[in-house]
């Protein structure tokens, strides 16, 4: 069996994968499949998270397939070796975890899946090259080509396609918000790969959203099995749960505007799932994300000036008391500052204990994540 979903984000977006929402996968082999429709996320900083989150997905019972999405650390990704697979390029990120490259026509389960990954960022303006951001997001001509020779080797006919953004006719059918990912590049190549090749179906994720427009199909929290005729799953997140989502994110985009009631958004909600749209988006857009990243940004520098101090032995008394000094992960540490310092450090390079602590059951002081 196939299944297919949408973006995973690393650790963000990880729960739709989990026995609770996706319990069918107890009944599943390492010969049954799950593909994400790019940004995986879990190749990001090269450090523990990443490597606890492999092990997670490896440990499931069904192989994990991925295509590239924009928010991907490539310069990580393209270490792997690559090899072929069911008649493709893949980087093998492990024995049961793959990378279907851009431009490849794979046969698994005897269906033929033409794969092209990447997109351009609409948030770019937002990240740094080369930490959150790498210009290999979009792809290139050299991919463009290998992609019409290979699909040329199958006289321009596959049963389904895999990308992570949608063909640039396909987008302008989408939500209006999405308007400003039309003039992306490889909504354009997709563009020639549509009108150029024969299949049933395509799936691709980015829009975060879950809907079906004749052929198309876009992909968010929804896990779906690979087939011409698509019957999306329930949605997994909660009402309550996205209600409260809104209004807080609501809150942070316009804090000089009157919070909609809780029986206001649950009526938008309502109306968003009859359309298939999702909450991220379509609330505050760039407005939301942009005040996340200054937030984080202000996060960054903060930790920055303590982990000199503390490679400098300036740091005491309070200061020194940061993290567990062994690295591993504790309970505590989903939320917890003194954490995501020694990930900062680690995912920087900056060598030196962030306290005293060697063990994580000595951590007596929980300290949130959380604004100043």
């Amino acid at each position: 069996m196939i299944y297919i979903t949408g973006d995973l984000h690393g650790d963000i977006d990880k729960a739709k994968l989990t026995t609770k929402y996706f319990p069918v996968q107890r009944e599943l082999t390492k010969n049954d499949y799950v593909i994400i429709a790019g940004d995986f996320g879990c190749i990001w900083s090269g450090g523990k998270q990443d490597e606890w989150l492999l092990d997670w997905l490896e440990s499931k019972n069904f192989t994990t397939l991925f295509v590239d999405g924009n928010h991907e650390n490539f310069d990580l990704l393209n270490q792997f070796p690559i090899t072929e697979w069911n008649g493709g390029k893949t980087h093998q990120i492990r024995p049961f975890i793959f990378h279907l490259m851009r431009g490849q026509v794979f046969t698994i389960e005897g269906k033929k899946i033409f794969t092209f990954g990447g997109a351009e960022s609409v948030d770019k303006q937002f990240r740094k090259e080369f930490i959150s951001w790498w210009r290999e997001e979009v792809p290139n001509q050299h991919e463009f080509e290998e992609g019409i020779k290979n699909l040329e080797k199958h006289d321009m006919t596959v049963d389904y396609v895999i990308t992570h953004t949608a063909p640039k006719d396909i987008i302008g059918q989408l939500d209006s918000f999405f308007g400003d990912r039309i003039n992306d590049s490889t909504s354009e190549m997709l563009n020639y790969f549509m009108k150029s090749i024969r299949f049933k179906h395509w799936f691709f994720g980015h829009f975060h959203t879950n809907k079906t427009i004749g052929k198309f199909t876009v992909l968010n929290n929804r896990l779906v099995v690979l087939q011409e005729e698509v019957i999306m799953s329930k949605d997994p997140e909660p009402r309550d749960w996205k209600i409260e989502k809104y209004r807080s994110k609501f809150k942070v985009a316009y804090p000089n505007i009157k919070q909609p009631t809780y029986e206001e958004v649950g009526a938008l909600i309502d109306r968003w799932d009859r359309e298939g749209r999702h909450i991220t988006y379509p609330l505050a857009g760039l407005n939301w994300n942009e005040l996340e990243w200054q937030k984080e940004y202000k996060r960054k520098k903060e930790f920055k000036i303590l982990a000199e101090k503390i490679i400098n032995h300036q740091a005491h008394g309070e200061e020194i008391f940061m993290a567990c000094g062994s690295g591993e992960k504790c309970p505590k540490s989903d939320n917890c500052k003194c954490w995501k310092l020694y990930q900062y450090m680690l995912e920087n390079e900056i060598l030196g204990h962030t306290c005293m602590l060697y063990k994580p059951e000595n951590c007596e002081e929980f300290r949130p994540y959380g604004d100043k």
